[in-house]
């Protein structure tokens, strides 16, 4: 079994307090008290891939905290029509 983490989500409430909060909270010592035998956090793609691979194949609890930028890419294509163009 994986428990998976990622960033400021954690935070319930004010979105826009996320940021400021998640930063302070050490999940990963969080998870050491809870008794998770293993404990990874990983800040890109590969790193997932590599530490869900590795939480599958122990077969023990794992926790995998997901470091993510805040914010959205400049190029980030926004929707051309509404929802309720779009319904099927």
């Amino acid at each position: 079994m994986e428990h998976l983490t990622a960033g400021s989500s954690m935070v319930q409430g004010e979105t826009s307090l996320a940021p400021k909060v998640a930063g302070a909270i050490d999940l990963k010592k969080i998870a050491e008290g809870c008794g998770y035998p293993s404990i990874e956090t990983v800040t890109d793609y590969r790193e997932l891939d590599n530490a869900l691979n590795e939480a599958k194949n122990t077969g023990v609890l794992s926790f995998i905290e997901v470091k993510a930028a805040i914010g959205a890419r400049d190029n980030l294509g926004r929707p051309t029509i509404t929802a309720r163009e779009n319904r099927v």
